[in-house]
């Protein structure tokens, strides 16, 4: 696909192009480079029959897991290429364990082997690699992982737990999805923004399986989908749900609500709504 941040639906993706554009980043997508230009150094780039002049050229080839020495060492690497652990974060080699951006876990939400190189997961594995290898009863687990991640884009915070809805189908479910733009605080109180919502969950049983967040407070919404999904919580829960309200930190009906409300009309066809894409 022709967009940035591909993890995340098309909504999102528009909202980070329109925010880099807005501060004099130029995007283009779907582009083969043709050639780096320059004496000595880099001055360009050619790509479609254009040419940008530069001085810094970044190529993003992406990561991988650093597990040379364990698989050297005998220890079974994953399907993802991590190291393979149990919820102990033992390997498969007695009296070693791992934990960190080179371990394999489970995906809590699709229950298939996952990779998440992320320094709030590795703290939380690392601590129960190293109170199951200094004790002998093993106690501590680690269960899995929701994907639950943010970064910032200029002043746009962009959030997102669990599966994306291309995620969630070729992971086998089928999607209901909705999203709304709401105010981040009541609409007449100063200062108030606006931020992009949107729900993913399964047409079987309800079950909230994923969440994307663009704007204000993307990370309030974010996690309370987070706390949500490691419940495994359905829309219905979410329409009741109690959360704090007062003007200066929401609206009267947090776009949680609104946008579990909006996904509640699309499992009832009676009620279900449409865009004004569609």
């Amino acid at each position: 696909e022709d967009r940035v941040a591909l993890a995340y639906g098309p909504e999102v993706s528009e909202n980070v192009e329109a925010e880099l554009e807005a501060n004099g980043v130029g995007v283009y997508t779907g582009e083969h480079v043709d050639e780096f230009t320059g004496e000595g150094r880099v001055g360009g780039v050619k790509f479609g029959g254009k040419e940008l002049e530069t001085d810094l050229v970044i190529v993003g080839v992406g990561i991988r897991p650093n597990v040379e020495l364990a698989a050297e060492a005998g220890v079974e690497i994953g399907a993802t290429g991590a190291i393979l652990v149990d919820r102990h974060m033992k390997t498969s080699v007695p009296d070693v364990w791992a934990a960190g951006d080179c371990v394999e876990t489970t995906d809590l939400v699709s229950g298939r082997p996952t990779w998440a190189p992320l320094g709030d997961t590795a703290n939380q594995m690392g601590r129960v690699a190293g109170t199951n290898a200094a004790t002998d009863d093993e106690t501590l687990e680690f269960p899995g992982v929701l994907g639950t991640g943010i970064f910032k884009v200029f002043d746009l915070g962009v959030g997102k737990t669990g599966l994306s809805e291309k995620e969630a189908t070729e992971a086998g479910f089928e999607v209901v999805s909705a999203g709304l733009w709401a105010n981040d605080r009541a609409a007449y109180y100063p200062g108030a923004q606006k931020v992009f919502l949107k729900l993913i969950a399964d047409r079987a049983t309800g079950r909230l399986l994923g969440a994307e967040a663009a704007g204000s407070g993307a990370d309030k919404l974010i996690d309370i989908c987070a706390t949500a999904l490691w419940g495994r919580l359905s829309y219905p829960d979410l329409v009741n749900i109690d959360l704090a309200y007062s003007p200066p930190y929401g609206p009267a009906l947090s776009p949680v609500i609104q946008t579990a409300t909006i996904l509640s009309g699309k499992f009832d066809r009676a009620r279900e709504g449409i865009r004004a894409s569609e």
